[in-house]
């Protein structure tokens, strides 16, 4: 009698994650990690084995991130640092299989998984990457500069009206120093500028940059995978 075995669940989700094809025979990369830990991502079994997954992915992205798309996918490190608050500290091979850990695990992690479904870490690369390209590409222009006795901008154009960007008092580094309101037509400080800081301000305004984005990497501003984690100077009108 010939018996027939069903594949365990946690097979079935490595199969399905490309995980195997990451890497082909002439050690030559041939998808993306980030592709690899939304398909971990979105199954909708074994949540303990997922999150087992996802924390080896990171540990793999962690050697090369720039490469494998980290500083562009935000979430993902968000995601990860709130599974090992909840594992508290690390999975080993096998915890899957342990009763005591799924019981004690298995509902909080699938609860998470389902609040983080929405997001494409992806597709969020994507976006930024190009939205980043974008903003480099169009560049900034002098505006003026900062009133050593007042936090008053003097701009070289009353026409700027864009929101500009120089020293911060703090730490002497690159921010948003005033946010141009199109509604009050005025400008409001949204950190502290250092005294005589020069003022730059964008060539392209924000949503100009955002279409660009969206035409480049073909995902759309709104998405759950975006909007939440855009930059406030993309949102503010």
């Amino acid at each position: 009698m010939n018996r027939k075995f069903q594949p365990l669940p946690e097979r079935a989700i490595y199969a399905n994650s490309g995980f195997k094809k990451l890497c082909d025979d002439t050690e030559t990369y041939t998808t993306s990690l980030l592709a690899v830990a939304d398909r971990v991502r979105s199954a909708t079994n074994c949540p303990l084995f997922r999150a087992y997954l996802l924390l080896r992915i990171g540990e793999i992205a962690d050697l090369r991130p720039t490469l494998w798309g980290l500083p562009w996918a935000p979430a993902f490190e968000v995601h990860r640092s709130r599974i090992k608050k909840i594992v508290q500290g690390d999975l080993e091979s096998g915890d899957w299989m342990v009763p005591e850990k799924n019981e004690r695990l298995g509902a909080v992690l699938d609860r998470y998984f389902q609040e983080i479904q929405p997001v494409s870490y992806l597709k969020q690369a994507q976006f930024f990457q190009h939205l980043t390209e974008a903003t480099i590409m169009a560049g900034m222009a002098f505006a003026g500069h900062v009133a050593p006795d007042t936090q008053v901008p003097h701009l070289l154009s009353p026409d700027t009206e864009s929101d500009l960007w120089g020293l911060d008092a703090t730490n002497l580094a690159s921010a948003r120093l005033y946010h141009w309101s199109p509604a009050g037509q005025t400008y409001r400080a949204v950190a502290e500028a250092a005294p005589f800081s020069p003022l730059y301000a964008l060539k392209s305004s924000g949503d100009l940059l955002l279409q660009a984005a969206e035409q480049s990497a073909y995902v759309k501003a709104d998405d759950l995978s975006v909007k939440p984690w855009l930059n406030p100077v993309f949102l503010e009108r």
